[in-house]
């Protein structure tokens, strides 16, 4: 299919080749001498030119070099190297059995053989003879023609047929981006041919795009190709995608041009420009994401009022990543404890609906171990009952949320996560039940040591009374005091016992002095 036409007039100055000429015709105006190769058939090829167009004759008879001078139209149609060019039966005519002009992969070496060799075609006579026979073992009517063999016997021929060969596409850019954390390489920097060898003098512009730069802190970088592959050191800066784009400029041109000329046969050549190819990797600077498992088994089954309740959780890995920095990552476990349960709760995949956590804890691991969860972050004391812990991992508890391979989250109600709080003991009821306690007694304070007792002094004895003779007449009717009676004091301290004693000692001085005495 066609995929570009344009009309080009040629004057007097055209240059063209015959590719069968049978006629003895002198080039007129400004055309070059034609040029003919040995092969198998009598057959003479020729170098066209045009400005800056040299093509070569393609088909059997030509008659463009006996041409008198005047415009000749021409139809130029383009081709992608790489594309089979099949056969335009109106402007090219013999071999009937030839279907194509030249083949997918002849028109890689080919567009290299006029890269290398464009500017040399005219230098001299054997650069055109070797030119002219090295286009034409490329095309489909190589083989159908006589022998004209270059002047050097074709030695130049094979040299260039060699070099087209070595750098002919199609051409790839074989970018490798590799490396762990903030040191990465990119490697695989230039340009390999469809042989495997390395095409230098090439101009290569690289960017980086995303967390990343070069080793110098740039982004963008130009540079020559060479001979070898190429390694350059990046450094991220961030997670996240980094992209890296080269582009290879100046390589062969990637389109193959036919000159349909209308009365005379076609001819081919390579447009006198440069193509380019651009390759873009990407690496993502996410660091690896952490896959472990865990067990958990509570301390103790039972434990007392006021008695410190834990979790032991056991975290196993087979590797655990780093950061960008090397460090090992970290994730973050939740623990939660619910309860009190009169028994044992049963066991299922999730706590019952609008059940709150009595505890929940977040405990920060950085690689495989035992952990424990933190008993000052418990309540004081845990109302008797039963207990269960509930243990998970998942995305939204981390910094990272990335960081983890998967979730877990353990079941509810595990027998090695639950345990009891025993009920205390009632104290002891002595008095019997339904009686209060009476309270302890105070213990009785030290006796103070009994003084000694004081003796009475002796009672004085009373006067003596005159007898009554007994003829007297008159007797006193007034009576003695009633007889003492002695009581005991109670016992006292030695400070209180002293005015006792002097009051019984005063009352038994007055008592004397007032008692009556008899008439004489």
């Amino acid at each position: 299919m066609r995929s570009k036409q344009s009309k080009l007039s040629w004057r007097k100055r055209l240059l063209a080749g015959s590719a069968f000429l049978f006629a003895l015709a002198t080039p007129i105006g400004a055309y070059a001498t034609p040029y003919v190769y040995q092969t198998s058939n009598p057959v003479y090829l020729s170098v066209a030119t045009t400005g800056n167009m040299i093509g070569v004759c393609n088909g059997d008879r030509q008659g463009l070099a006996g041409e008198a001078a005047g415009a000749i139209e021409t139809t130029i149609v383009s081709y992608p190297v790489g594309t089979t060019i099949a056969r335009n039966r109106q402007t090219m005519t013999g071999f009937e059995d030839l279907t194509n002009v030249i083949s997918a992969e002849n028109t890689y070496p080919l567009a290299a053989l006029f890269y290398f060799y464009r500017d040399l075609v005219t230098q001299d006579t054997l650069h055109e003879q070797s030119f002219s026979w090295a286009v034409q073992h490329y095309l489909e009517t190589f083989g159908r023609m006589h022998n004209l063999v270059p002047e050097d016997g074709g030695v130049l021929t094979e040299q260039m047929l060699a070099k087209a060969e070595k750098f002919a596409g199609p051409y790839s850019i074989p970018l490798e981006l590799s490396g762990e954390g903030r040191e990465l390489q990119l490697s695989g920097v230039g340009v390999q041919t469809a042989s495997q060898i390395w095409f230098p003098g090439l101009q290569l512009s690289l960017e980086v795009n995303g967390p990343a730069t070069f080793a110098d802190g740039s982004t963008q970088l130009t540079l020559a190709s060479s001979d070898s592959a190429q390694n350059l050191a990046l450094k991220a800066h961030g997670t996240g995608e980094i992209t890296v784009t080269v582009t290879a400029i100046g390589l062969p041109a990637d389109t193959v041009e036919i000159y349909e000329l209308q009365k005379y046969q076609d001819l081919i050549t390579v447009p006198a420009v440069t193509s380019s190819l651009t390759k873009t990797i990407s690496h993502r600077a996410d660091i690896a994401k952490v896959d472990f498992e865990f067990t958990t088994q509570v301390a103790k089954p039972t434990v007392k009022v006021g008695e410190p309740a834990t979790d032991k959780i056991t975290v196993t890995a087979q590797t655990w990543p780093t950061d960008l920095d090397k460090h090992p990552l970290l994730v973050n476990l939740e623990a939660q404890l619910y309860g009190p349960f009169a028994q044992k709760p049963n066991l299922s995949t999730r706590p019952p609906q609008g059940l709150t956590p009595v505890v929940t804890q977040l405990l920060t691991i950085a690689g495989p171990g035992e952990y424990t969860t933190d008993v000052t972050k418990m309540p004081r004391e845990l109302e008797p009952g039963f207990y269960t812990w509930v243990v998970s991992a998942r995305q939204e508890l981390q910094i990272e949320p990335t960081v983890l391979a998967k979730d877990h989250t353990h079941e509810f109600g595990l027998e090695t996560e639950t345990f009891e709080v025993e009920k205390p003991l009632a104290s002891p009821t002595p008095n019997g039940p339904g009686t209060t306690p009476e309270p302890p007694q105070k213990p009785e304070p030290p006796k103070t040591p009994e003084p000694p007792k004081v003796q009475m002094p002796p009672k004085p004895a009373e006067p003596p009374v005159a007898s009554t003779p007994p003829n007297a007449s008159t007797v006193s009717t007034q009576q003695l005091p009633p007889a003492k009676t002695t009581r005991r004091l109670a016992e006292t301290g030695p400070l209180d016992l002293l005015p006792l004693t002097i009051s019984a000692f005063s009352f038994g001085v007055g008592m004397l002095l007032i008692r009556p005495r008899k008439e004489n």
